[in-house]
């Protein structure tokens, strides 16, 4: 736990540097574990590796800086969370990318939320190819400026689709999701696919039975 550190001011004060061919700082194989308040550079090489590699479950990841590695962090356990990280970015906001995903998951039931994700390489949040891998949340992260889409699932969790917006409005949007599923709503960094990625949260809702959904939210867009 780096917060416990004495020289750290509400920021990592550990730094953890790899030599370029270092495949990882942490490869975590048991439970129940954090690793918190640290800062992490040049992990991973050619044939990939990260900062922190979980196998393990119900493991904490939070208030970490993970730039300029191959990935961010790379998740191949179930349940564990990634929480209030800086992932490709640095505290004052300058780029530092990691050369592929911000977040890699080969894993089910894990939670991505409250981080910034951006200027990586690849994807923010990658899922590989597989249909395995599902009950990933995925909670107002800030997702913006990656080299591919914000958040790519391919065909995990449950191959679930995304919500149909019905209209937009300046303080409201209503549309149609799986019944039960819980839409956030964001301000979109434009990107080249079209889709744009999720860089400022704006507000959250659940579908009814009907499937329909109504969020509100208080800054005008």
């Amino acid at each position: 736990d780096g917060t416990t550190m004495p020289e750290f001011l509400g920021g990592p004060s550990v730094v953890l540097v790899g030599d370029g061919s270092t495949p990882y700082a942490f490869s975590v194989n048991s439970n129940h574990n954090t690793i918190r308040g640290f800062k992490f550079s040049s992990f991973g090489s050619d044939v990939g590796g990260a900062p922190i590699i979980v196998f393990g479950e119900y493991n904490l990841i939070e208030g970490n800086v993970m730039p300029n590695s191959i990935y961010g962090v790379v998740l191949q356990g179930d349940n564990n969370r990634v929480v209030d990280n800086l992932i490709g970015v640095m505290p004052w906001g300058a780029a530092s990318a990691n050369d592929s995903h911000g977040v890699y998951i080969r894993g089910s039931g894990n939670v991505v939320e409250d981080n910034v994700i951006a200027y990586n390489g690849g994807t923010g949040i990658y899922i590989p190819e597989d249909g395995s891998f599902n009950n990933n949340t995925f909670n107002q992260n800030s997702i913006f400026s990656n080299g591919e889409l914000g958040i790519d699932i391919n065909d995990n969790n449950f191959d679930i689709d995304p919500p149909d917006l019905l209209s937009v409005g300046l303080t409201e949007v209503r549309g149609e999701a799986c019944r039960g599923c819980t839409v956030e709503v964001f301000l979109a960094d434009p990107d080249p696919s079209g889709y744009g990625e999720g860089m400022t949260f704006l507000g959250s809702g659940d579908a009814d039975i009907s499937r329909d959904f109504t969020i509100s939210y208080s800054t005008p867009v």
